[in-house]
């Protein structure tokens, strides 16, 4: 039986470099390899410090919403973010013309109604994400037109969608649909599209 002992105070080579080299001995050939070297920090990790405080922010911001990026860059082929939104946050809809552009929601803490629309702005179908309910995620098939709308308080989602992210043609929005910057016109659109579900809330924004 052989046995290996690796010191690391005698010696400079990896614990890799080591193994390899007495492996060669062993057999009497010589081995060619590439060393490689291991990165045990590469998992990213979301914990509930990074949601609560993600939250707050979103609180304080003026659109009631805000994004974490997991992805590393615009260039990256799936994005993925954590975005918290509060009630009364308005995301105008719009669609993803690209064909490949899919995109994904799935809820992480509170409740989210998603919308999609007809060429005419009418609701074609929707579906609230809750966890209390177990309706976990949904996803949107490219070029149809969207909304989602924050139901509950410290509401946070997990999206993905296909990238890269080109800011000028990420998107098309709605003409039917009331520009972000329309206050009144965003706040009476929420209104009249929960008002046709039958979904009510506190007026808490």
């Amino acid at each position: 039986m052989h046995s290996l002992l690796i010191n690391r105070n005698q010696s400079r080579d990896s614990p890799t470099d080591m193994l390899f080299k007495y492996f060669q001995q062993l057999s009497g050939f010589t081995i060619f390899f590439v060393s490689l070297s291991v990165n045990f920090e590469t998992m990213y990790k979301i914990e509930i410090e990074m949601i609560n405080d993600l939250s707050q922010k979103a609180k304080a911001s003026e659109r009631k919403r805000m994004n974490l990026n997991i992805h590393k860059s615009a260039d990256d082929q799936l994005q993925r973010f954590m975005n918290a939104m509060e009630p009364g946050t308005y995301i105008r809809p719009h669609k993803h013309e690209m064909p490949h552009k899919r995109e994904l929601f799935a809820v992480v803490r509170g409740e989210f109604l998603v919308l999609e629309f007809d060429d005419n702005g009418e609701i074609s179908d929707h579906f609230i994400l809750s966890q209390d309910t177990g309706n976990f995620a949904v996803e949107i098939d490219p070029a149809i037109w969207h909304t989602v709308i924050a139901l509950k308080v410290s509401s946070v989602a997990l999206e993905v969608k296909d990238g890269p992210y080109h800011p000028d043609s990420d998107k098309i929005f709605a003409d039917w649909a009331p520009a972000e910057s329309d206050t009144a016109g965003a706040k009476t659109f929420l209104d009249n599209q929960l008002g046709k579900l039958g979904i009510f809330f506190p007026n808490i924004y």
